[in-house]
């Protein structure tokens, strides 16, 4: 009995990680006789290493493809359209994608940029489902690599919420010669963590809600066609850009000055910790036209410490946020007089612990007590 149950689990194992090879070159990804084991399924991943084609009017459903290599394309005019759903999972780790007609995203769709290039030019580059996708929203990841919307990017009328995630590599969206809206409508997330959404304009619509920018980390760049939240109460309305505590991001929007960010901060479309509550001076840092957390509003971790009475010498470690640091030290836990300050330089331990700083040095007091604490220098 235990052996046919390992044998069944095997057989299990083995269905699970079916593959289907792309060997035409290049031609129609929907034909299956260009695949050595049948179209890709959710259970049968499709790989992509050369040339080949996905004519317009077809579309992903229920597929599960990885493209590494060589140019997949359409030809299609901007009109024409693809449409990838049914929980379908496309992940570009090199390679081109390049489309010239619409892409329109629902259904649980997932959409990984991990590499390579994606070109996207329709008229509208990604469209969610005609009837408010009512078959479930979709996800665009993008960790590496780049891709482009030369277009208008239209999440129409969603009914259910749509996430776009940027922890690296670079998002562009918006075509700079159109002064249209590159969000529509309303549940479509933003979480930047890294890497760069750079877009011609971020335009909310005035009538629909749940269009939320969260920014961690990374950079976001809004050009000349604005940021319009289209919102007298952006807490209310669920329309707004929020920098969540210890946030290392950064937004530019041209040509902004402080009031031009204040004025956002005043009416809840420009948000620290979800809130604007605080006020704005408190928490955010203008430079030109480029908005971050001022550097108190960071916090930070402490992971480990150390202390060797003998040598006095003490090591602290704490995570990472790219800012300046200066070590602070005191008998009596008053902060405010009598403190000892110890600058961390170029000596620091930045390799050992990945994404945190171990730093050794000799306390400078003589009390059996002490204190230490890290601050971000600004």
């Amino acid at each position: 009995m235990k052996q046919h149950l390992v044998i069944l689990s095997m057989l299990g194992s083995a269905a699970l990680s079916a593959q289907t090879t792309f060997t035409g070159t290049p031609d129609s990804i929907i034909d299956a006789i260009n695949w050595n084991n049948g179209l890709p399924t959710l259970t049968n991943q499709g790989t992509i290493s050369s040339d080949a084609i996905w004519p317009s009017d077809n579309n992903l459903d229920g597929w599960d493809l990885v493209l590494t290599e060589g140019t997949l394309t359409d030809g299609s005019t901007s009109y024409l359209l693809n449409e990838i759903m049914g929980e379908t999972k496309f992940d570009i780790q090199g390679g081109t994608w390049q489309r010239g007609g619409v892409v329109r995203l629902h259904g649980g769709a997932t959409v990984s940029i991990n590499g390579g290039t994606a070109n996207l030019g329709g008229i509208a580059a990604i469209s969610a489902a005609v009837g408010g996708g009512e078959d479930g929203g979709f996800t665009l990841n993008v960790a590496n690599g780049s891709m482009t919307m030369n277009n208008v990017i239209n999440f129409n009328n969603q009914e259910n919420t749509s996430t776009i995630n940027v922890s690296g590599g670079t998002l562009t969206m918006g075509n700079v010669s159109m002064d249209t809206r590159v969000i529509d409508e309303a549940n479509t997330l933003f979480n930047i963590s890294g890497g760069t959404l750079d877009t011609y304009s971020l335009r909310m619509s005035a009538a629909d809600n749940n269009i939320v920018v969260t920014i961690s980390g990374g950079e976001v760049s809004i050009g000349a066609g604005e940021y319009i939240p289209n919102s007298l109460d952006g807490i209310t309305d669920q329309r707004y850009i929020n920098f969540p505590d210890s946030s290392t991001g950064t937004l530019t929007i041209a040509d902004a000055t402080q009031l031009t960010f204040e004025e956002f901060h005043t009416n809840g479309t420009l948000l620290f910790n979800g809130s604007n509550t605080t006020p704005f001076d408190k928490v955010f840092s203008v430079e030109g036209s480029t908005l971050s957390l001022r550097a108190s509003t960071q916090s930070l971790e402490i992971t480990n410490a150390t202390f060797n009475p003998a040598t006095k010498e003490v090591t602290l470690r704490w995570t990472d946020t790219g800012a300046t640091y200066l070590i602070e030290s005191t008998n009596d836990l008053n902060f405010s007089e009598n403190v000892s300050e110890i600058s961390v330089d170029e000596t620091a331990d930045t390799t050992s612990f990945p994404g945190e700083i171990a730093f050794t040095f000799t306390d400078p007091g003589a009390a059996q007590k002490r204190f230490w604490r890290i601050k971000i220098d600004s």
